[in-house]
């Protein structure tokens, strides 16, 4: 039970109690529109993975305390969605939702954790597959409700110009985790951002029901990893 004990997991721990503290007062105190609540959630996240790449000693702990926590804090998730005031503090679209996502999430954390830092020993890649698609995502998501009119995609569920937000932030978010990273010139540095952010807003414009939580992040890792490999920086 070592892994229980890495100076990784005692942060992130902390982290999460800080964010739940966080996202009740902010509730409470702010009544922010339901989808701004959740994005906003959904940003404060992304300092997670921060912690979890750099503040763990070994990949495999990381991968062993992120199935702890799946299986400690599932049971709790699965019993406050059904408590009329937590259902108004966390509004969901759909009942159980928090619970599958938040199981999606730590899987998704396992997967790149093993493949980024594991396989390929990069701990930025963790960082960089996150980024590109949490800041994208919820810049899509915002945008796309507000000021959408052009309807695209499978069905015709999402907007262009929520597209267009995520890629502009998916870039961003990108170039932020290459920056942190290092070891790339300009052109390598501005090719990989535009690959990134592209297959990650065309892979979430065709992700369903949520799936994008998993897909995002993967395919922004597989499609850093190939570029990486093309130029010769992995």
């Amino acid at each position: 039970m070592n892994a229980l004990r890495d100076p990784g997991f005692i942060i992130a721990g902390k982290y999460i109690l800080s964010a739940i503290v966080f996202a009740v007062i902010f509730k409470l105190l702010l009544k922010p529109k339901k989808e701004v609540f959740r994005k906003t959630l959904h940003l404060v996240v992304l300092g997670f993975y921060y912690i979890w790449a750099f503040y763990f000693t070994t990949w495999q702990n990381a991968c062993f305390d992120m199935l702890f926590i799946i299986l400690m804090v599932l049971p709790f998730l699965l019993i406050i969605e059904f408590l009329p005031f937590m259902r108004q503090i966390f509004p969901s679209r759909k009942q159980g939702e928090f619970s599958s996502s938040f199981v999606l999430m730590g899987l998704t954390l396992i997967t790149v954790t093993y493949v980024s830092w594991g396989v390929f020993n990069d701990r930025y890649l963790v960082i960089l597959s996150f980024f590109a698609w949490g800041f994208g995502d919820a810049a899509a998501a915002l945008i796309g409700k507000r000021f959408g009119k052009r309807k695209i995609g499978p069905g015709h569920l999402k907007t262009l110009e929520g597209s267009i937000a995520m890629f502009c932030f998916s870039l961003a978010g990108t170039a932020a985790a290459l920056i942190l990273r290092g070891g790339l010139n300009a052109f390598q540095f501005i090719l990989v951002s535009v690959f990134v952010a592209a297959i990650s807003t065309v892979t979430e414009l065709y992700s369903k029901k949520g799936s994008d939580t998993f897909n995002c992040p993967v395919m922004s890792m597989l499609s850093a990893i190939y570029m990486f490999t093309l130029l010769n920086l992995i």
